[in-house]
């Protein structure tokens, strides 16, 4: 399920998707939004009560080591 694309323009994923934040509440879990790839997505999933995104909008993806290199550089 591609839940993410175009959840901005369609009520029926946006419902979804605020259903999903709604149980995952109910268990103590946290929700991940993948495949961002606009500011209207992460706008509306943002108003749906998604606690976290990620996708090309948010950043490219890159190899695990330049992540950790980038932690270690950052904390000297």
């Amino acid at each position: 399920l591609d839940l993410t694309r175009g959840v901005d323009v369609d009520p029926a994923r946006r419902a979804l998707a605020r259903s999903l934040v709604y149980f995952a509440h109910e268990i103590g879990a946290s929700t991940v939004a993948e495949g961002v790839e606009t500011e209207s997505e992460l706008d509306a999933l943002g108003e749906a009560g998604v606690s976290h995104c990620q996708g090309y909008l948010l950043g490219r993806p890159s190899p695990a080591s330049a992540f950790t290199s980038s932690l270690t550089t950052s904390q000297r």
